[in-house]
């Protein structure tokens, strides 16, 4: 499948620059939320049994390329590993029962190959943004678990099993993550509450046995 400068085949084409934040984060969206009606919101319908790649593709290919901007150090390489992966999703269409199936060997596809290409790319140019420069600098793995969790609304336990890591150590990269941007950006990292001091527990009454008086 030919790539085109606006996407794949005949697929949706590149928004002008000055919509490319919309592009690239989903109009309205806030970070650490799945934008609405997105694979990524827990309310997103799965699709019936059987996976036709246009319908995959046209579901799924702008979570996709988000996810490789996000996850590679250029756009071409973002165009690479997104072409990528629907071409081996088109390899191992049987395999999938149902449109959900086929997002997540999408986002393990894009994992696998966005790894390939940072170890290409030891020292990405800066984009002249600081938070993704920062992003751009955090090790791979705690780079993945901050997208999967912060950018593409997944929860931690999904996160795990895409990068197929137990639940604490996503919790740990995400911790370690925030703590390096919030260096990079100056700004202080989120603190957690301290615990308010447990009351002691009440002392039972010790019961006094009535006083016996003598007969006269």
């Amino acid at each position: 499948m030919a790539m085109t400068s606006g996407g794949f085949g005949s697929g949706p084409t590149r928004p002008p620059p000055d919509e490319e934040p919309r592009w690239l984060f989903g109009a309205d969206s806030e970070p650490g939320t799945a934008t609405a009606n997105s694979p990524y919101d827990p309310s997103y319908p799965a699709g019936p049994v059987g996976v036709d790649f246009a319908e995959a593709y046209r579901i799924h290919s702008l979570a996709i390329a988000r996810l490789s901007v996000l996850l590679t150090d250029d756009r071409a390489h973002a165009a690479q590993v997104t072409q990528a992966a629907f071409v081996a999703l088109d390899l191992h269409l049987s395999e999938f029962g149902d449109l959900a199936d086929a997002l997540g060997y999408l986002q393990r596809k894009v994992i696998e190959k966005a790894r390939i290409q940072r170890r290409h790319e030891k020292h990405p140019p800066p984009v002249g943004d600081p938070l993704i420069d920062a992003l751009r600098a955090l090790p791979g793995e705690q780079r993945e678990a901050m997208v999967l969790g912060h950018w593409a609304g997944l929860g931690q336990a999904d996160s795990a099993e895409l990068l197929e890591v137990p639940l604490e150590e996503v919790e740990r990269l995400n911790r370690e993550a925030r703590a390096s941007i919030a260096a990079a950006l100056g700004i202080a990292p989120p603190t957690p509450m301290p615990r308010e001091p447990m009351p002691p527990e009440p002392v039972p009454p010790v019961p006094v046995p009535p006083v016996q008086r003598g007969s006269a």
